[in-house]
C-alpha cells in the first residue's frame, strides 16, 4: 500500500491530522460537503506539492446519518491533495459503511476507536479493558482482511487512564494484524506535560518498530498545545489538532498554533524542541494561516477573539507608545513578515505624541507643538467621556480641521 504518512512519519516527517470537519460537537458547529472539501484543500495548500506526506484531513463520521456519509463521501471522492479518514467505531457496520464513504478516496484512512482504561471499558462495553482488545481485534482483523488500499488505524480511547503495559501489548497484537498507526488520546484533557512525555516516551519506545504512535490531545485544562509539543519531543510524528481548536468540551490543540510553532526554520524547531529530524518536506506557508483560521470562523460562526495567538484578530494593532517606536521590542515575532499581517495602528485613550503625529500625518495634518498637546488631550477625553477606547480616525480628523490645521 502506499502510504504517504506512514512514509513521511517513518522518516521523521510531521504529519497533522485534521479534525475541523468531524467533531463540532461543543461549539455545535456542522460544516458542509463543499465546506470541507474547500477547507481541505486550502489546508493541503500550504505544504505546496506535499500535501499528503504532511497532512490527514478528517473528513466526518460516516455513521452519523445519511446526509454525513454523503459529504464524507464527496470529500473523499474530490480531495486529492491530501490524504483523506474517517472515524468509526469497533464493529463492522461502521467499517463497511466507512469503506463504501471511501471508495475512490485518494490514500484513504479509518480510524478505529476503542477504551484501553478499565473505567472506559465497562462503561462502553460492559467488560474489562483486555477484553475489549480481544473483542476489538475480532473486528480489526475484518477489516484489514477487507480494505483494500484504505489504512486502517487504531485510536487507543482513554489512553492517559490505561495502564501502560496494556497499551505497549496491544501495539504488538494490532502491529501482527498489520495496523501501521495507533493515536494515543487524552478523551478528557486531564494531562500535565510531564505526565504526557512520560506516556508517549514509554509507548514510543516499547511499541513494535512497524508502528507508528501517534497524538490526539484534548484541551479540557487548557494544556493540549504544552502536551502536543511534549509528545513530539517524546517522538511522536503524528498530531490531532483542529482549526480554532473547536472539538468536543474545550477542544483541541488549534492547528493555527502547531503549524506556527513547527513551521519555523528547521534549525531553530529542533533547537528548541529537541528534535533531530526535518519536519518538512516542503514547510508550512505560514501567510495563509491568517485567511483560513478567518474562513474557518465565517463558515462555522465560532469568532476570533482578540487574545487569540497566531489568529487574533488584534494581531499587530498597536496603540501605545514604546510598541510604536520600537515593536520588535515587544512581539516575538513580526507579524507581517512572518504571517503576512500589516500592522495597524490604532488611535486610543493610550496614545502617546509619537502615535498622534503619525496617525495626523496620515491623515495629512502636520501638528506643532501646540497642536500635538490639543489633539492628544481630545483623544484621552473623547475615549474617556465614551467608555470605548477607540477613536474613529474620521473623528479625528474633523477635529484637527476644527484647530484649522491645513490638510
Amino acid at each position: 500500500m502506499n502510504d504517504p504518512v506512514f512514509k513521511s512519519a517513518r522518516e521523521g516527517g510531521f504529519v497533522l491530522w485534521e479534525e475541523i470537519a468531524r467533531d463540532g460537537a461543543q461549539a455545535k458547529t456542522l460544516l458542509s460537503a463543499q465546506q470541507r472539501v474547500e477547507l481541505a484543500r486550502a489546508h493541503a495548500a500550504m505544504f505546496g506539492p506535499d500535501g499528503s506526506s504532511h497532512l490527514v484531513f478528517a473528513a466526518g463520521f460516516p455513521s452519523v446519518c445519511e446526509e454525513e456519509f454523503a459529504a464524507v463521501r464527496q470529500v473523499a471522492q474530490e480531495v486529492r491533495e491530501c490524504s483523506v479518514a474517517v472515524h468509526a467505531r469497533t464493529t463492522k457496520a461502521d467499517i463497511e459503511l466507512s469503506l463504501q464513504a471511501l471508495e475512490n478516496a485518494c490514500h484513504g484512512r479509518i480510524s478505529v476507536f476503542f477504551p484501553t482504561s478499565e473505567s472506559m471499558s465497562q462503561a462502553l462495553c460492559g467488560c474489562d479493558a483486555r477484553e475489549t482488545l480481544r473483542k476489538s481485534m475480532e473486528v480489526i482483523h475484518w477489516a484489514i482482511e477487507n480494505a483494500g488500499n484504505v489504512a486502517i488505524d487504531v485510536a487507543f480511547a482513554d489512553a492517559s487512564r490505561s495502564e501502560p503495559d496494556l497499551m505497549i501489548e496491544a501495539s504488538q497484537v494490532l502491529a501482527d494484524a498489520g495496523v501501521r498507526l495507533i493515536k494515543l488520546c487524552d478523551t478528557v484533557g486531564s494531562m500535565l506535560p510531564g505526565e504526557c512525555y512520560n506516556m508517549f516516551r514509554g509507548v514510543v519506545q516499547a511499541a513494535p518498530a512497524e508502528v507508528l504512535i501517534g497524538a490526539h490531545l484534548h484541551n479540557d485544562y487548557g494544556l493540549a498545545l504544552a502536551n502536543n509539543l511534549e509528545a513530539i519531543r517524546a517522538g511522536v510524528r503524528l498530531v490531532a489538532a483542529s482549526w480554532l481548536g473547536i472539538a468536543e468540551r474545550n477542544g483541541l490543540a488549534s492547528t493555527e498554533q502547531l503549524l506556527f510553532l513547527l513551521g519555523h526554520p528547521q534549525a531553530q524547531v529542533a533547537e528548541r524542541l529537541g528534535v533531530s529530524d526535518a519536519l518538512w518536506k516542503s514547510s508550512p506557508d505560514l501567510r495563509r494561516i491568517v485567511p483560513i483560521a478567518s474562513r474557518v470562523s465565517a463558515l462555522t460562526g465560532v469568532p476570533r477573539k482578540i487574545t487569540d495567538p497566531i489568529s487574533g484578530t488584534a494581531l499587530n494593532s498597536i496603540s501605545t507608545g514604546t510598541p510604536f517606536t520600537n515593536p520588535d521590542l515587544f512581539q516575538p515575532f513580526d507579524p507581517d513578515k512572518v504571517l503576512g499581517v500589516p500592522r495597524r495602528v490604532e488611535l486610543t485613550q493610550l496614545a502617546n505624541r509619537s502615535v498622534i503625529t503619525a496617525i495626523a500625518s496620515e491623515l495629512g495634518f502636520e501638528l506643532d507643538e501646540a497642536g500635538v498637546k490639543a489633539a492628544l488631550r481630545w483623544v484621552k477625553q473623547c475615549a474617556f467621556a465614551r467608555c470605548q477606547a477607540i477613536v474613529p480616525r474620521d473623528e479625528f480628523a474633523q477635529f484637527l480641521s476644527g484647530l484649522g490645521i491645513e490638510s
